[in-house]
C-alpha cells in the first residue's frame, strides 16, 4: 500500500498509480472485482463483485469520443492471457485496486474526435 502526504492541505493529487505497456497478444482479460460494466469509486456500489471474463478489446467503453474507460473496482486480481497458459497475473496486497485493460493508451485516444478514427 501507497500514502501520500502534503503539508499544504490544498494540494490535490489527479491520479497515483502504475501504468503498463504490454505485449498486444495479452488480448484475454480476466478479473475478480466489480463487473461486468466499466463503474468508478462514485458509482461502484450498483456492480457486483464477481469473476469476470472479456477481451482487452471489449473492455473499451464505446463512447463517440475516445476517452479513458474500462475502469472496474474493488479488483482483488487479474489476468491478462495469451492462450496456452501464458498469463500475466496482478494480486492485491490489502486494499483492493482498481484496474483497467484497454487496447489504446490515454495518449492514443486523446486526439482522436470519433471512435471510428481509432486505428484497428
Amino acid at each position: 500500500m501507497n500514502n501520500v502526504t502534503s503539508s499544504d492541505s490544498t494540494l490535490v493529487l489527479a491520479r497515483m498509480g502504475v501504468r503498463m505497456l504490454l505485449n498486444p497478444a495479452l488480448d484475454q482479460f480476466s478479473y475478480y472485482g466489480r463487473g461486468p460494466l466499466e463503474n468508478y469509486s462514485d458509482r461502484k456500489s450498483g456492480f457486483q463483485l464477481g469473476i469476470y471474463n472479456s477481451t482487452v478489446a471489449q473492455q473499451l467503453t464505446p463512447y463517440e469520443k475516445p476517452m479513458e474507460a474500462g475502469n472496474h473496482e474493488d479488483v482483488r486480481w487479474a489476468a491478462l492471457g495469451a492462450g496456452k497458459g501464458k498469463v500475466l497475473r496482478v494480486s492485491n496486497v490489502g486494499e483492493p485496486m482498481q484496474i483497467a485493460a484497454l487496447p489504446y493508451t490515454d495518449e492514443e485516444m486523446e486526439p482522436i474526435a470519433y471512435k471510428i478514427d481509432l486505428p484497428r
